[in-house]
């Protein structure tokens, strides 16, 4: 074997090593627009938490989440969390990265003051624990990013019964010629009431 084990890109300011086995978007220029939609979505976050939930490498998290607080990210592969740990350190991010289910991990977590939620789960969509755990989560912002619409669709009803709102969603054609599509919700939740 031949050559270097990583794959080097930086997007959105942030320089990513990925090792050849890490899941990233193979359209780098559809992941930029992906990436913007759901900064756009997430919106300013400076005192936040960033819970960064099915978070992979971090890139999610590390790229839109960088004028939040700090960073919390649970992914269940472990290595995926190593090279996130790795790439937010060469950036100096803040943020803590934890291997786990998310299932088994979201309800031990202890944050303090004000939280927004990102959320990429697999195809499959959040786990049953998952979305109703995060259907009655203090937190005033969460942004769903779903590669199966139909997943997305079945979660809201169940987000929705907890006080989330439907604010805005957008969708990005990161395979064209495909029936795939990316879709990116914005729900909000008022936590003065």
């Amino acid at each position: 074997v031949w050559g270097d084990p990583t794959v080097s890109l930086q997007m959105g300011g942030v320089k990513l090593a990925l090792p050849h086995e890490a899941f990233f978007q193979v359209n780098t220029e559809g992941a930029k627009v992906l990436f913007e939609t759901i900064a756009e979505a997430l919106g300013d976050g400076h005192d936040a938490t960033l819970l960064d939930l099915y978070c992979g490498v971090g890139a999610i998290g590390m790229i839109v989440g960088r004028q939040h607080r700090s960073i919390l990210g649970v992914e269940i592969v472990e290595s995926a969390v190593d090279v996130a740990r790795q790439n937010a350190s060469a950036n100096g991010i803040e943020g803590r990265w934890l291997a786990g289910k998310v299932e088994d991990v979201l309800a031990e977590l202890d944050i303090d003051g004000p939280r927004h939620v990102i959320v990429d789960p697999p195809r499959a969509g959040l786990h049953p624990k998952v979305a109703q755990y995060l259907a009655g989560y203090a937190a005033d912002r969460l942004v769903y990013v779903a590669c199966s619409p139909a997943s997305l669709a079945r979660d809201r009803e169940v987000l929705e019964s907890g006080g989330w709102r439907l604010e805005g969603l957008w969708t990005i054609d990161l395979f064209p010629q495909t029936p795939h599509v990316e879709a990116v919700a914005r729900f909000t939740k008022d936590l003065t009431g």
